[in-house]
């Protein structure tokens, strides 16, 4: 989970990011190998710690995120494909899986009425998510 972004220079490129400190070590499943995390301190004073993987190492995965409207009344559904991470080993809350989306400018226009905390897993779940949507009622946003 994290905070979901595009910076206006990354735009040409719909180039994302997912920045904050919340990975796990079952990222992949829980019958696959632990992922080979580092422990951060998720501040410059040195105190708490937090989980850290190379996200890079996943370089051309693809990835699913979803976001709930307010209203609970809408789902917004996303499929990246992993370029990169920045900030791997650096304090503070800047761990972030860098991907790409087929247009980023229409990501960022729903979005806002998403708000940015997306939730994201490997794969493509793009059509298990929107009939999900469908059955609970809810309207899928497709970015």
């Amino acid at each position: 989970m994290g905070n979901c972004m595009v910076n206006v220079k990354d735009l040409e490129n719909n180039t994302m990011r997912i920045l904050h400190d919340v990975c796990t070590k079952k990222m992949k499943g829980y019958d696959e190998p632990d992922l080979p995390i580092d422990y951060v301190s998720f501040t410059r004073g040195n105190w708490g710690t937090t989980m850290r993987y190379d996200f890079a190492k996943d370089k051309g995965n693809a990835i699913t995120m979803i976001n709930l409207s307010p209203r609970m009344d809408k789902m917004m559904i996303a499929k990246g494909e992993i370029t990169g991470c920045d900030d791997f080993l650096t304090q503070e809350c800047r761990h972030a899986v860098v991907f790409k989306v087929k247009d980023s400018t229409d990501f960022h226009r729903k979005e806002e009425d998403f708000g940015h905390h997306f939730a994201w897993v490997y794969g493509d779940y793009t059509q298990d998510l929107a009939d999900f949507a469908k059955l609970m009622g809810m309207e899928a946003v497709i970015a």
